[in-house]
């Protein structure tokens, strides 16, 4: 059974892969079946991709589309969470000032997700993008990453272990060949000092457990 809130999901994944094919080839009928893609969760990110190829004339209009299907989401976390898709929109367009905007509305609000493991699992996708947006977001988003690693951390019942594990890849790989100081940072709060250094040891394997 699937979890409240993703009914239609299987269906809106398969039209969000068929408005991928048609955006570069059929931008309007791309425009078209994102629109009427059922759940909410896949249609802003395929309103998102539709507004990467759109002409310049239709850009705005499709993005703040999309801004605003997301802000009607009743999910906290895919309501934060997508808005990852709408700033890669901006930055593809060059919108660096619209990216940003979207940003700080994401993190003006990241405190409404719950749990814990759903708040860091947004908070990783806005850091892959305020990677490439740079301070003083990417510290912003880093910070608040660390403060809720730190505290997943400390769960004795440790539910969220799988994500604890692919967590140090995925912060390796984003951070640990040109922001090494926040990668130690968020490796630290998670599994210590000793292990965050050994993550980012290139010489040594991933030391999971």
């Amino acid at each position: 059974m699937l979890r409240p809130g993703w009914e239609n999901a299987f269906e809106s994944a398969e039209l969000r892969s068929r408005v991928d094919e048609l955006v570069t080839s059929n931008w309007s009928q791309a425009l078209k079946l994102a629109n009427e893609i059922p759940h909410r969760w896949y249609r802003v990110q395929s309103l998102a991709k539709v507004a990467m190829a759109a002409p310049d004339d239709q850009f705005d209009t499709v993005l703040d589309t999309a801004r605003s299907e997301a802000s009607q989401d009743a999910d906290a976390y895919r309501r934060v969470a997508v808005l990852a898709w709408i700033i890669d929109a901006a930055l593809a367009r060059g919108r660096s000032s619209t990216a940003d905007a979207i940003l700080r509305d994401a993190m003006s609000t990241i405190g409404t997700v719950i749990p814990d493991k759903s708040r860091a699992a947004a908070l990783e996708l806005l850091l892959a993008r305020a990677i490439r947006i740079g301070d003083p977001h990417l510290r912003q988003v880093a910070d608040a990453l660390s403060e809720v690693a730190a505290i997943l951390a400390a769960d004795p019942y440790k539910k969220w272990r799988k994500w604890g594990k692919t967590y140090a890849k995925r912060i390796v790989w984003l951070l640990g060949r040109n922001h090494h100081p926040l990668a130690e940072q968020l490796l630290t709060a998670r599994f210590g000092a000793a292990r965050a250094a050994a993550f980012l040891n290139p010489r040594h394997p991933f030391p999971y457990r």
